[in-house]
Formats: structure tokens, C-alpha cells, sequence
């Protein structure tokens, strides 16, 4: 009976080892966060992050799927860019996407969304001929928001110049014509003051 619950024990405990190592063995993907929003410029471009997680002892290789945009009306749609496009992921380790966002200025206003599907793929070695290979994946709603365009930083600067000249150019007119006005004043009186001795000299 004894052997029995000994054998018994040590079935189970050699199942429970095995089943945790078998989790170990292979990598495990996720992510991290939700849903990623990008709010951006008309004409402009803005970026957010995405994090890739992997939570085995194996390193993921992974590629990535861009997103497939269905126009509203005559908008231009617009152009995702993904950096890295590819790579690894470490054992326990997370890896940063940047999922950047180019907005055309043609037929967009702002208020204008456009919503798609930004896949990571995990890439397996397993080849199976005459079969399937299903590999693991992720994916995230990306939705892209037309914001009003950035304001044109140089043109502002020349404009801001240009008042500065202008101004500058008034004070220093008015400074002339005070001065102008004060050396003929100034004349005025020594002329004045000059009659005056010269009539009571007489």
C-alpha cells in the first residue's frame, strides 16, 4: 500500500515537473497595454509605442503585418510605418514597436478617423509538408485621428521679425523728429534770446 502512494506521489510530482518545464521550454508571447490612438497633424506625422512580450526561455522571432485602411469618402488614408518591421524577442524580455503615423494633407480635414488591424506574427522553423503550420500572433486595433496641422514655426518667426522692424523703424523715426523738433526749439530761443540783447543793447 505504501509503495503504492509512494509511486503514486511520485507520478504526480514527475507530471506537475514535467508540465512546467514544457511551459518553460517554449516562448511565450503577449504584449502589453491596449489599443494604440494616434492623434495626428494634418501634413504631419506622430508616433506611439506598442510592447511585445515574451515570457518563455526561448527566444520569438516575429514580423509584423501593416494595417489595411478603408477610406471614408475621399480621404487619403494614412501611411504606417513600423520600426522595427522584424527582429527577436529575447527570453523574458519586452520589445518596444514604434507605430508611426504620416498624415497627407490631401482631402483630409480634421475630425477624420481611419481604423485597422496591426498584426505581429511569431515566425516558426516548423515546416510541415502537405500540413498546416499555425503560429501564434497578436494583434492591435490601431486608429488614426486627424489633428489640426502644426503651425509653421519659420513663417511665425518671420512674421514676428517683421514687426520688430517695423517697430524699431517707428521709434527711431520718432526719436528723430523729437530731436528735430527740440534742436529747433532750441534754436528758436537762442535767436530769440540774441534779438533780445541786441534790442536792449540799443
Amino acid at each position: 500500500m505504501k509503495t503504492f502512494r509512494s509511486n503514486a506521489i511520485a507520478f504526480l510530482f514527475s507530471f506537475a515537473l514535467f508540465f512546467l518545464l514544457l511551459q518553460s521550454v517554449y516562448g511565450q508571447f503577449g504584449e502589453v497595454a491596449g489599443q494604440p490612438t494616434i492623434n495626428v497633424p494634418i501634413g504631419g506625422s506622430n508616433a506611439t509605442n506598442v510592447t511585445l512580450a515574451n515570457s518563455g526561455s526561448t527566444p520569438i522571432r516575429f514580423t509584423t503585418v501593416l494595417p489595411s485602411f478603408t477610406n471614408y469618402g475621399k480621404t487619403t488614408p494614412p501611411v504606417i510605418t513600423l520600426i522595427p518591421e522584424n527582429g527577436t524577442i529575447p527570453p523574458y524580455s519586452d520589445l518596444n514597436i514604434e507605430i508611426k503615423a504620416y498624415l497627407p494633407a490631401h482631402n483630409n480635414s480634421v475630425g477624420d478617423s481611419w481604423t485597422g488591424i496591426v498584426q505581429f506574427v511569431e515566425v516558426s522553423n516548423t515546416t510541415n509538408a502537405g500540413g498546416a503550420v499555425i503560429n501564434a500572433g497578436l494583434a492591435k486595433i490601431l486608429t488614426v485621428k486627424a489633428a489640426h496641422p502644426k503651425p509653421d514655426l519659420l513663417l511665425y518667426a518671420a512674421a514676428v521679425i517683421v514687426i520688430v522692424l517695423i517697430a524699431l523703424v517707428s521709434y527711431l523715426a520718432l526719436r528723430k523728429r523729437k530731436r528735430a523738433k527740440k534742436a529747433a526749439s532750441a534754436k528758436a530761443a537762442k535767436s530769440e534770446s540774441k534779438r533780445r540783447k541786441a534790442k536792449a543793447g540799443k
